[in-house]
């Protein structure tokens, strides 16, 4: 009688738990997703426009702009933190 008492109590803090989990995590996933999702085309429009546009080819300072791009989508990355308190 007592162990099945335990059990059950177990059982309740795993669904609690699995509530909370499913309840927190799929939002900061899916907003994760989509941050990246962002960075990624904000990286491709700019490679766009910096070598189709501006001229410039692969031979380029290369390092300078991922510099750039890492700069960007970090600050990006903290405003949104602070918004949405991550």
């Amino acid at each position: 009688m007592l162990e099945e008492l335990g059990w059950l109590l177990l059982f309740l803090l795993f669904f609690v738990y699995s509530h909370y989990q499913i309840k927190y995590c799929v939002p900061i996933t899916l907003f994760l997703i989509k941050f990246i999702q962002a960075a990624a085309m904000l990286m491709i429009v700019k490679l766009y426009v910096f070598y189709r546009l501006y001229g410039n080819d692969l031979t380029g300072d290369l390092s300078q702009f991922m510099k750039t791009l890492f700069m960007g989508t970090n600050s990006m990355y903290e405003s949104f933190s602070k918004k949405f308190e991550l």
